[in-house]
């Protein structure tokens, strides 16, 4: 009798250890709301990093964009900036502003320099301009910055397959919107930056010529120049004489 009360006493003990045992290890595991959030959380932090840790790579094309200021001189102003449309027009180019001494359009950059030769023959000129413009860096850090938001993104994207709750599922769904909009802006940008490069801005301005003014003399005006002709006959008869 006693050997099976020591027995049952025994057995009772491992069982009792090995509750307490599955009991710890379970309360250990995160939950999946807590796991949930520190894998968003990583993913934020990782993504911050790896935004901040961004340089060019890609240096083979530059991305230059050009200004040019042209300043002409024309006896008269008539139609010189229907002139300057056709100008525009006939290298693929288009108008920005116009109006009867001013002239503003884009032409492709490959076609400047025959574009400016064109409207050069449109008058004297008085001024000529070229500036350019460096974004080689900043377009390739965007386009970089781009490549990353789009990788979180797909990373969200599987994670929000393996949300078990409601809290989970709104939690990467404000993360997605967030990233969407990251994207779209830096889209945007790099849109922005290729029209930019594509096309120079060319600003026209034209000048009429000033004519010289003929100072014509008063009636004391008149009257000191017949002295001054009196005076100098005068002095040209003693010389002679």
């Amino acid at each position: 009798m006693k050997t099976k009360y020591y027995f049952l006493v025994g057995v009772m003990a491992i069982l009792f250890a090995a509750c307490s045992t599955s009991k710890r290890a379970i309360m250990t595991q995160p939950s999946g709301d807590v796991a949930i959030a520190e894998t968003v959380e990583a993913f934020k932090t990782e993504d911050t990093e790896k935004t901040a840790e961004t340089t060019t790579t890609n240096t083979a094309e530059r991305k230059v964009i050009y200004d040019v200021t042209l300043r002409l001189i024309v006896d008269t102003i008539k139609n010189e900036s229907s002139e300057v449309l056709k100008i525009a027009n006939a290298y693929g180019g288009y108008v920005l502003f116009s109006r009867k001494d001013y002239a503003k359009i884009r032409v492709p950059s490959d076609e400047l320099q025959s574009a400016l030769a064109d409207l050069k023959s449109l008058g004297e000129v008085e001024e000529e301009s070229i500036t350019g413009q460096d974004v080689t860096d900043k377009y390739y850090d965007i386009q970089t910055r781009l490549e990353s938001t789009i990788k979180t993104k797909e990373r969200y994207e599987a994670l929000l397959q393996k949300a078990v709750n409601v809290d989970e599922v709104l939690r990467i769904e404000r993360e997605l919107e967030r990233l969407n909009t990251t994207i779209e802006s830096y889209k945007g940008q790099i849109k922005r930056l290729d029209e930019l490069e594509a096309f120079a801005t060319i600003a026209v301005y034209f000048r009429e010529v000033t004519p010289e003014k003929v100072v014509k003399p008063g009636p004391l005006g008149y009257v000191f120049v017949g002295l001054y002709k009196g005076i100098k006959w005068l002095f040209v008869r003693e010389g002679k004489s």
